[in-house]
């Protein structure tokens, strides 16, 4: 059998920094594939990080002026790379106003018979399919000027399935191959850790629920430090003391700012419970990397969250609680801290679903089989 064409893929995908989910799953996407020794593919990447913008900022006049700038310039990064007649766009998109750019890249791409795969990387898709708005119409414009579109949770794929798309399918994130490396394997002697220690990675922003969980686990005695580690405005440090300081003068509340992955991973294996109450996320690497460290999660009942944390089977690997709801958080947190052997159970889950279900291999392997699929004969 003769070996198969080499696929050429451009990847439209945001590098760090700033740091964030999507830009930490292009660097393992294009990390493990520097590693493949048989390429069946030749995959370019153009950044599309955004620049001029801090990632805690949350003015709009700063997100129109920068995105107006970014989407100038990866559109003529993209432009000049398509010369070189590649077999794929796959372009990542997080929508709101970079649904301008990516429209653009589409024209573009159909301008010279390319084919493109969007892949949304967001858990908004059900809740903007019921206004719908703006931004709902642009992606449903996305959606079908490409040839195919991938989601990340169940609820996406189900909505945009029963608005009359056909061309969607449903990915999960892959976890980098050295958090996979690090996976503690369930056969080893499960490491005791304080059941009263809880961790929260990620921006310290209003929209992670942060609030909520420092409202949270200032009324539960047995909550003995909460870690925030992240990025964060001194503002919002500010008011997140004020609230903590209604018990023990606030001294269970830790800001550690933003470390090195290795030492977030070396943070979660020592803790018990990661909590992640935002108000929207899509398939967030936070849950994947505290699953594979063996940590118990809280989060929100958002995106693919449910899914990875098998919330309705016997082997769940977490808690789910609504956003916004500081009453059903407490009451989540205060039964973990209570159940150290449940939470040591949930973690022990959670290491098995990832290396069953998320690891980079797996995960790579069917973008290669969508890529081929889709490209034009």
């Amino acid at each position: 059998m003769p070996p198969k064409k080499l696929l050429n893929v451009v990847l439209v995908a945001p590098l760090p920094p700033p740091i964030g989910g999507i830009a930490s799953w292009t660097v393992n996407v294009t990390d493990y594939y520097k590693t493949l020794e048989n390429k069946e593919i030749a995959l370019t990447l153009c950044d599309s990080s955004s620049k001029h913008r801090r990632i805690t900022s949350r003015s709009q006049f700063t997100r129109i002026y920068t995105g107006i700038i970014n989407s100038f310039r990866i559109y003529k990064k993209v432009k000049n790379l398509i010369k070189n007649k590649p077999d794929i766009i796959h372009l990542v998109s997080s929508a709101s106003y970079s649904l301008l750019k990516d429209l653009l890249i589409i024209r573009l791409a159909k301008q010279n018979n390319i084919p493109v795969i969007a892949h949304w990387r967001f858990g908004r898709i059900p809740q903007l399919a019921e206004q719908p708005n703006w931004e709902y119409k642009l992606i449903s414009k996305v959606i079908k000027k490409s040839k195919y579109s991938i989601v990340l949770d169940l609820l996406s794929y189900n909505t945009l399935i029963s608005k009359g798309f056909t061309n969607i399918c449903q990915m999960p994130n892959p976890i980098s191959i050295g958090v996979a490396n690090q996976c503690i394997t369930v056969n080893e002697n499960y490491q005791k850790r304080p059941p009263g220690n809880i961790l929260f990675v990620g921006h310290v922003v209003k929209q992670k629920g942060v609030f909520e969980l420092v409202e949270a686990c200032a009324v539960i005695e047995k909550v003995e430090c909460l870690t925030l580690v992240g990025p964060y405005e001194e503002h919002t440090k500010v008011a997140l003391m004020e609230i903590a300081k209604k018990r023990a003068s606030g001294a269970w509340l830790i800001f550690e700012g933003a470390l090195e992955k290795s030492k977030v991973l070396e943070k979660m294996r020592a803790h018990s419970m990661v909590a992640l109450p935002s108000y929207t996320e899509g398939f967030p690497n936070v849950v994947l990397e505290g699953m594979a460290m063996g940590a118990a999660i809280i989060a929100t009942n958002v995106g693919a969250i449910p899914q990875m944390l098998d919330i309705e089977s016997k082997q769940k690997c977490g808690l789910c609680v609504k956003p916004k709801n500081t009453e059903e958080l407490t009451k989540a947190i205060e039964y973990a801290v209570t159940s150290p052997n449940k939470l040591q159970e949930m973690g022990q889950n959670g290491i098995k679903k990832v290396l069953a279900n998320y690891t980079m291999q797996k995960v790579f392997s069917d973008y290669q089989k969508l890529w081929r699929s889709n490209t034009t004969p």
